[in-house]
């Protein structure tokens, strides 16, 4: 079999799975079969559609099938290659923390606009990340704003250790603290605190495919997605400089409860939408 032949194979194969599953297995069949080959080969997209009358290997082909069975049962793509790109920046990833989405990269974009607009007037701004995952969002941050002194946060000891492989290998200077959100006595004030955390309810995160991805970095343990942005709210307030923010990720249709719960901490909250017209970013300033 050659590539030409084994990627007609694997996008039939990869559209029957998603069918029969009714998850996103079949969503983007030609584009996950020549990622997966490209892998097994160690080769370009351009490599293959220039030589798509190589014969494949015996071994290679094992490991090809391998890799669909694996992307057939619903498993990420990004679980399956341990990369994932975000904001221009490849980044390693594992079953330890979120795959780093395109929704997430407006919530960095609104952080970059304040931290210049900010930093027009002097001084080094300090930015805090909090659930920092793969470390995608403090790592994207301090690369295009190297002068802004960044610091990340995560419950997870594992997601920890993904997220500072990230930052050396991207060469990104990123303090990170082992903590339940901003529960460590080391956190001090910050002009920008940012996160993507855990806003989805346990049944939303129950979903099939989602199911491969950190259930505490979908869904609050414990509690609501009110309870949750309001714990966290109530902490964040202590931590911001006088003028600071907080940006936050939200779920769909969930900016009139950020609203109130902005209210609730004595703050105003805006709200940036996404490529789909969602609101998906909250910018929460304190009152005066």
């Amino acid at each position: 079999m050659n590539i030409q032949q084994a990627l007609v194979w694997a996008r039939k194969d990869l559209k029957t799975a998603g069918a029969g599953s009714g998850a996103t297995v079949g969503a983007t069949p030609d584009l996950d079969a020549e990622v997966l080959l490209g892998l097994v080969l160690g080769r370009s997209r351009e490599y293959m559609f220039a030589h798509s009358d190589r014969v494949l290997m015996a071994g290679e082909l094992r490991r090809f099938r391998s890799l669909l069975r694996r992307r057939g049962g619903g498993e990420p793509v990004a679980y399956i290659t341990r990369v994932r790109k975000f904001f221009g920046l490849d980044f390693s990833v594992s079953r330890a923390v979120l795959i780093p989405r395109p929704d997430t990269e407006i919530l960095v974009e609104r952080v970059l606009d304040f931290l210049r607009l900010c930093g027009l007037g002097g001084g080094t701004l300090r930015v805090l990340d909090i659930g920092t995952g793969s470390g995608c969002v403090a790592v994207s941050i301090k690369k295009h704003f190297p002068t802004a002194e960044v610091m990340a946060t995560d419950i997870s000891g594992a997601a920890l250790q993904v997220a500072r492989k990230n930052a050396r290998r991207l060469g990104a200077q990123v303090k990170f603290v082992h903590s339940d959100l901003l529960a460590s006595a080391r956190l001090g004030r910050y002009d920008v605190i940012v996160s993507n955390p855990p806003y989805l309810t346990r049944q939303e995160a129950g979903k099939r495919g989602l199911h491969f991805e950190p259930r505490l970095a979908l869904a609050p343990n414990n509690m609501t997605p009110r309870q949750f942005f309001k714990k966290f709210l109530d902490q964040a307030r202590d931590h911001l400089t006088p003028g600071g923010r907080i940006f936050l990720e939200i779920g769909h249709r969930q900016a009139p409860l950020m609203q109130r719960l902005a209210r609730s901490v004595k703050a105003n909250a805006t709200f940036h939408k996404d490529l789909a017209g969602i609101e998906r970013v909250a910018e929460i300033k304190l009152k005066k």
